[in-house]
């Protein structure tokens, strides 16, 4: 069987628990998703780098019974949270199952859309995404035909980079990606500190301490995480 790949964004169903809880946070949700061998039960564990607040978390579970949840409990701490679902199978996952293509795990949603990677044959590709399409309304889908390894990159990009980025303020995002937009913090500096500065409009002192605070925080939380996974080495 020649794999086909393609990537896929839809709107969240009205219903979604998880939909309605990626609205109110600022990352991404990186949902993983394990099916019960003996039964058409569904776990979902789902991650985002943002404290998650209980009464937005509390209104997003009215009507929860729409949404296949049997149980649920959370982990909400300071700089990150998780929820962990016990739900039954949805109409989502209905159409993954149903026309025998391969969903990516972990998936990503923001902003109330689903964005994942599906893999199979190209005919069953097709039926499934033709019966998404009628599912979830033509305007509400995006699909782009991709390679394993763009879709791959883009599995992990999506979470990854969200976590590592969590570690920053909006304004410290803000001020990080314009002095890399200008080179600043190119090895070879294609601006200057007073420039920057201008741009951002802050002080040069205030410039220089929130750039060298921004990518400190950055190297921390990259070397934090490979700290914890050679532990397990």
């Amino acid at each position: 069987m020649k794999v086909i790949s393609v990537r896929v964004s839809t709107k969240g169903s009205t219903n979604s628990f998880f939909a309605k809880i990626s609205r109110n946070i600022e990352n991404k949700l990186t949902l993983y998703v394990y099916k019960h061998p003996n039964d058409n039960i569904y776990l979902t564990i789902a991650y985002t780098p943002s404290p998650l607040d209980p009464g937005k978390l509390f209104r997003s579970m009215s009507n929860i019974e729409k949404s296949k949840i049997i149980s649920i409990e959370k982990q909400l701490g300071k700089d990150e949270s998780i929820i962990v679902a016990l739900k039954e199978r949805c109409e989502f996952y209905d159409l993954i199952e149903n026309y025998n293509v391969f969903l990516s795990i972990p998936y990503i949603i923001e902003n109330g859309r689903r964005v994942f990677c599906v893999f199979g044959d190209q005919r069953n590709i097709d039926k499934y995404l033709e019966n998404l399409e009628a599912y979830y309304g033509k305007n509400n889908i995006t699909t782009k035909k991709t390679t394993l390894n763009e879709c791959i990159r883009l599995n992990i990009g999506g979470y990854v980079t969200s976590y590592i980025l969590s570690t920053l303020t909006k304004r410290e995002k803000e001020i990080l990606i314009k002095a890399f937009d200008l080179g600043y913090i190119s090895h070879r500096r294609k601006t200057t500190l007073e420039d920057l500065s201008l741009e951002i409009g802050l002080a040069k002192p205030t410039a220089s301490i929130m750039v060298r605070k921004a990518v400190e925080k950055l190297v921390k939380k990259i070397l934090e995480n490979n700290n914890i996974q050679d532990s397990y080495n």
